[in-house]
């Protein structure tokens, strides 16, 4: 028991530390990866090989990326380090390919900044030059926030933590198990997240990498146009929806334009710099440095686009065309396509999801006015067989030898209801039919470039397909491709789209900022460019009779669906939105339908008998809405020259990355260890303060890692060490843990009750408990990264005992503390395999409301147990002597999620069992009260050799969105449950209890970024049982009595109240 209660602690404390800008997906161990480095002035850049194939292209991995990356870090590394004034030690990058997936993230106490090769789409962003942008964007992250660091790069903070303890326990344990466990960071950086966004977004004026492009201005537009701005307070966190969450990050890159164009760029370091004070909060660093309030700054902003939205789109407002809405579900509703005859379309959508890569595909029936779901995971456009019947996509899952998450082509048949897989691991998506059926021409991706292929072959009954996939090209056998471009050099490639006539094959493009639409012949390659402007044109659509061409464009600087006229060139306006109209699809019925953005989502709209719209009632500026004009007589001499971000950047661009650098210091990476990261804690456990420090280090690519703690509590200097080292160099990532604490007591007994100050009897003795622990073995991954976990444990136990006993205030027995004896020592393996389906959501800490998790462990035990002493003649000592216990023991746990009618309502059901078929100490047994089982009894009260619990939790929101900010700490929401508990655990007559409860969660975020989670549980036992705890003296001196004796203490259970309170990173234990 006192090792599952120091266990306890150490799961609730792993500490959380956001040394990350930008989101990351969870990640397979790749031990199959060689890794290179690039060493330049001021950075190492590491990049892979890739193993899936023998091509050339492929085994590079993305080394056309990593020596972009060299070049471009240290051409932007003088223009950021002098803004902020701050030169950082040695960075490195990690570039990264494994993925069909585009991010960056700056780890900025670890002088670490991983990007992905592969270009962002993202409907909720422009186009841009992806490196450049993306590495500048990263390194202002690194550079800021490390300008605003408080403590120093090596303490990113320290802990304040708090645990108490029930006051029923056992007899071979010092104290009950935890009731109140708390952990609140103090963090060493405290910037919201729209300042520390909007400053990496706003980069330096001068680079143009990143500029107020026309989606940004749509998001912004649209939030202030429908009321739902977001306040100061909301623009500080994150832990919204989608769009929610880049409402704050945009906002933030608006609202720092802002400050910058009235204080000049300068202002920024200026706030970063004061910031570091540790007296000063971010709000007093905003104010010594403008001389103005935060609250007055962000309130003259939100006039001024106010007015600038409201005054620029009156004309347009009064002469919207936008078509009917569909009542579509979802924040995002894409890719809406007609089928050949008209009569339905497809599209994705995140109908009953928060984030918009949660999509399926979905086929909408005009007839019937209603929508099925086709496919789950679909998160890209879908195309039409020429005869209907079929439907063809990609979907981006890990499922191939690697577990590298990339795009691979899917053709579901809508007779018969089934799907089928074309090609694996070739990173090929936006899929489309060819006129004729028997070829798909596709987009695929390698090393940040997109080139057009052609899939030959396709049979029309997709039943005959080889069940096998060639290695080589990635396709079932039987098909192959033809290479349509052969590009090199970062060009990105959209959604293309056949003409009717099959010989040509229209697509958008970028290769820098903005896309443009191309039309390449398919027999000949020959690539004709029919738009070429410094606006963004894409997503390409031919009508089915061949005469238009319809796409998006931000012409007036907002994004509207046009057509020209293939013969005549001729251009027409079709949408006039306040929005954004995006990827349309004509029908033969002269009818279109686009996505619209409206109101902060994403919706499919509809025009019946497409119609041209005069231009001049679309009329927009093209102006940043976030400069603040400032007068000729207002103005500085220095502030008429400013230069700040428009809504396009200059040209021609002071740069050229078609030519690749030459490196002469390139060489296998050598692991290299980070510098260590110290986190001090300040404790109080058991009435005691316990000071201590938590540490960390991983080499660069974090295959190596060592977390650790030590903590000594003060005066008794019971101590609390570990550390746990894991290595994911191979397939499995390999740990070892080892544990050493001390825990002492002094307990005091006297034989009068009423403690009278000259009681008759008086013990006073000193227990110290010491446990040392190894645990080795491979976490493995199954289904889910690290889902299954193989363990070894060696385990020993000792006691140190001391006593003082007096009767009538004479000494009767002194025992002098005993050296520590092994009282327990034991061995076991196990397999544990933890399960998680819960969709990701909003509220999905507090209130999961779709899905499953669970685990089930199995584990055999070779236990040893203190069961007396024997002399030892030969020897002259004392020897100990142990029961043996060698059993198998099975346990899990199951928790189901389910949504209720009434929004935001769920219930959880959730399951523990265990069994020990062998009959074993109690030391061993299964616990169920307290925190982690039935509430409404102590943890010790419920205890057997086989355990079977049920909870049933009904959960609903008190408050949501309350935006409300005290000091650090950010409440977003608070919800409530009431519960119900059943169960029992048993050795050998079952006895159900039952429990009833009470619950309040609140959501906090402190320091703008770290989630502060508290649970407050009150439950109440319907049973009531004694059970005997710890062994007492007694004194009993009447006539006859027994005089001194001891007896086992009884404690009442159940019929009364029981309180349990968390503060920590989540809200439920042992995840």
């Amino acid at each position: 028991m006192f090792r599952l209660a120091f266990q306890f602690i150490i799961l609730c404390f792993f500490f959380y530390c956001p040394d990350r800008l930008s989101a990351q997906p969870e990640s397979w161990s790749h031990g199959e990866l060689n890794w290179l480095t690039i060493r330049t002035e001021h950075f190492d850049v590491h990049y892979h090989d890739m193993p899936m194939s023998d091509h050339a292209a492929m085994v590079k991995g993305p080394e056309r990326t990593a020596y972009l990356v060299a070049k471009i870090a240290e051409e932007i590394y003088g223009p950021v380090t002098q803004l902020y004034n701050h030169k950082p030690d040695r960075v490195h990058f990690i570039i990264r390919d494994t993925d069909d997936y585009s991010n960056g993230g700056a780890y900025y106490y670890d002088n670490k900044i991983e990007i992905w090769a592969s270009s962002l789409d993202f409907e909720l962003r422009g186009n841009h030059n992806w490196l450049r942008n993306v590495i500048t964007h990263e390194f202002v992250h690194m550079i800021s926030l490390q300008a605003a660091m408080k403590f120093s790069r090596k303490v990113p903070g320290f802990y304040l933590q708090y645990i108490g303890y029930e006051k029923e326990r056992r007899q071979d344990v010092l104290r009950g198990f935890p009731n109140i466990v708390a952990s609140y960071p103090i963090a060493g950086v405290a910037l919201p997240v729209w300042f520390a966004e909007g400053v990496a977004q706003y980069q330096i004026q001068h680079l143009d990498y990143e500029f107020w492009d026309s989606h940004r201005d749509m998001i912004l537009r649209s939030r202030v146009l429908s009321g739902q701005l977001l306040s100061l307070n909301s623009m500080g966190t994150f832990g919204k929806n989608s769009i929610g969450n880049e409402s704050a990050y945009n906002s933030g890159y608006a609202f720092v334009t802002y400050i910058a164009s009235v204080y000049g760029d300068e202002s920024l370091e200026t706030i970063c710099r004061f910031s570091r004070n540790l007296t000063t909060s971010f709000e007093g660093a905003v104010q010594k440095a403008t001389g103005r309030s935060l609250d007055s700054l962000y309130s003259d902003w939100r006039t001024n686009i106010e007015k600038h939205y409201q005054n620029e789109t009156n004309l347009i407002q009064t002469n919207v065309a936008e078509g009917t809405i569909f009542p579509n579900e979802g924040t995002a509703n894409f890719y809406p396509a007609f089928s050949p005859d008209g009569s339905k379309f497809v599209y994705i959508t995140n109908t009953d999801h928060d984030y918009l890569s949660q999509t399926s595909l979905y086929l909408y029936d005009l007839s019937l006015k209603s929508a099925r779901k086709i496919m789950n995971d679909v998160d890209g456009p879908a195309s039409w067989s020429p005869d209907g019947t079929k439907l063809v996509y990609s979907k981006n899952l890990p499922d191939n030898k690697y577990h590298f998450q990339v795009n691979d082509i899917y053709v579901f048949d809508i007779h018969k209801n089934k799907e089928y897989r074309l090609t694996s691991s070739l990173r090929a998506s936006a899929p489309v039919f060819s006129p004729t059926g028997g070829s798909i021409a596709a987009v695929v991706n390698s090393d940040g470039n997109n080139n057009l292929i052609l899939i030959k072959d396709i049979p029309s009954d997709l039943s005959i397909l080889n069940k096998e996939f060639d290695s080589i090209n990635f396709l079932k056998k039987g098909l192959s491709y033809l290479q349509l471009t052969n590009y090199h050099n970062g060009r990105q490639i959209y959604r293309p789209s056949f003409h009717p006539n099959g010989k040509q094959l229209f697509f958008d493009s970028s290769i820098d900022d903005g896309r443009d639409i191309a039309v390449l012949d398919v027999e000949s390659g020959d690539i004709q460019w029919i738009t070429n402007h410094h606006y963004d044109e894409r997503s390409p659509s031919v009508s089915p009779d061949g005469q238009y061409m319809y796409y998006s464009s931000d012409e007036t600087g907002i994004y509207n669906v046009y057509r020209l006229n293939l013969e005549s060139k001729e251009k027409q306006l079709v949408t006039n939105v306040l929005g954004g109209a995006f990827y349309p699809s004509a029908s033969k019925k002269d009818n279109l339908i686009f996505t619209l953005y409206k109101d902060a989502g994403f919706t499919i709209s509809e025009i019946k008998l497409i119609r041209e719209i005069d231009t001049n009632h679309a009329q927009y500026s093209t102006s940043n809405p976030n400069i603040k004009k400032i007068t000729l007589s207002e103005a500085q001499p220095e502030e008429l020259n400013r230069n700040y971000p428009q809504r396009w950047p200059k040209y021609p661009k002071s740069y050229d990355d078609t030519a690749l650098p030459a490196f002469d210091s390139i060489s296998r990476y050598k692991t290299q260890f980070l510098d260590f990261s110290f986190l001090p804690v300040l404790r109080i456990d058991y009435g005691t303060f316990k000071p201590g420090l938590y540490f960390y280090s991983s080499d660069v690519l974090s295959k190596s890692s060592f977390f650790g703690g030590a903590m000594f509590n003060i005066p008794d200097l019971d101590r609390d060490l570990f550390g746990i080292f894991e290595f994911s160099g191979f397939g499995p990532t390999l740990f070892l843990e080892l544990y050493n604490l001390t825990r002492s007591r002094t307990f005091k007994e006297n034989s009068d009750p009423s403690n009278d100050p000259d009681p008759v009897y008086e013990s006073i003795q000193k227990n110290t408990f010491e446990l040392r622990e190894v645990d080795a073995g491979a976490d493995f991954s199954l289904l889910e990264p690290r889902d299954l976990r193989l363990n070894y444990v060696h385990a020993e136990s000792y006691v140190k005992i001391s006593e003082h006993r007096e009767f009538n205030g004479v000494e009767i027995v002194t025992i002098p503390a005993t050296g520590f004896i092994k009282y327990y020592y034991g061995n076991g393996i196990s397999t544990d395999w933890k399960f998680n389906s819960l969709k990701p959501s909003v509220d999905g800490e507090i209130n999961p409301r779709v899905g499953r998790k669970g685990n089930i462990k199995y584990s055999y035990n070779l236990d040893n147990l203190i069961s007396g002493f024997a002399f030892n003649a030969s020897a002259g000592t004392y020897e100990t002597l142990y029961d043996k216990a060698h059993y198998h023991r099975v346990e899990g746990t199951y928790n189901e999620y389910l949504k209720l009618p009434i929004k935001d309502h769920t219930l959880e059901l959730s399951f523990q069992g265990g069994i020990i078929p062998n009959k074993v100490d109690s030391f061993f047994n299964f616990f169920g009260g307290g925190l982690a089982g039935l509430k409404g009894y102590s943890f010790y009260s419920i205890e057997g050799n086989k355990l079977a619990l049920l909870n049933t939790t009904y959960r609903f929101p008190i408050w949501k969105h309350i935006d409300s900010k005290f000091a650090n700490l950010y409440l977003d929401k608070i919800f409530g449950g009431i519960y119900f508990g059943y169960g029992d655990a048993w050795s050998k007559g079952i006895d159900f209890k039952k429990s009833i409860g009470g619950e309040l969660r609140m959501e906090f975020y402190s320091f703008f970024v770290y989630p502060t989670r508290v649970t407050f549980n009150a439950a109440y036992g319907l049973d009531k049982f004694t059970t005997l705890g710890p062994l007492v003296s007694k004194y009993d001196g009447s006539p006859g009595g027994a005089g001194l004796y001891k007896e086992r203490q009884k404690i009442k259970n159940g019929k009364e109240w029981r309180y349990y309170l968390t503060i920590l990173f989540g809200f439920t234990l042992f995840d």
